[in-house]
């Protein structure tokens, strides 16, 4: 069995052997290794439910990012993609297959949501996502494109 990242609840690791078996004793029985040690997670038939309920994440070899910055709605929103799609691409973790997705990902309150979820090796998920933010808010400060703080307006009526 190829070995790839997978997490059962929250027990993460590499799966080496998934064994399902039914009868009267035994539901199903998976074994990962995490860190180092094996942790087994099985259900009797008295306990179905717990693995049964649980989902099974193989996350294979490579895993889609999430980032997202906010910027404000009078950024040239084109210029703002094209210089994240840069930045992306430039990432040595960041695979060119499949390519990285740059989009507008939702108008908020105080600012264009940036949604930027590129592919990387599993290994690289962590450190990606970190390298990615810190050079996209340094670009984006040195373009002089703004990251808007949420704002709300109060207004009080009747003040005397």
């Amino acid at each position: 069995m190829n070995s790839s990242l997978t997490q059962l609840d929250q027990i993460k690791g590499t799966l080496i052997d998934l064994a399902i078996r039914f009868g009267p004793k035994l539901l199903a029985a998976i074994l990962i290794m995490t860190a180092g040690a094996f942790a087994a997670g099985w259900a009797g038939a008295h306990d179905r439910a717990r693995v049964v309920g649980e989902i099974l994440h193989n996350y294979g070899r490579i895993r889609q990012c999430e980032v997202s910055v906010g910027v404000a709605y009078d950024a040239d929103l084109a210029g703002t993609l094209s210089v994240i799609r840069g930045l992306v691409q430039s990432n040595p973790r960041v695979l060119a297959d499949p390519a990285p997705l740059v989009q507008i990902g939702a108008l908020a309150d105080s600012a264009v949501q940036i949604s930027i979820k590129p592919w990387v090796a599993v290994a690289d998920y962590g450190a990606a996502a970190g390298e990615l933010n810190l050079s996209i808010v340094e670009e984006l400060r040195r373009r002089d494109i703004s990251i808007p703080f949420p704002r709300h307006e109060v207004r009080l009526l009747n003040a005397a």
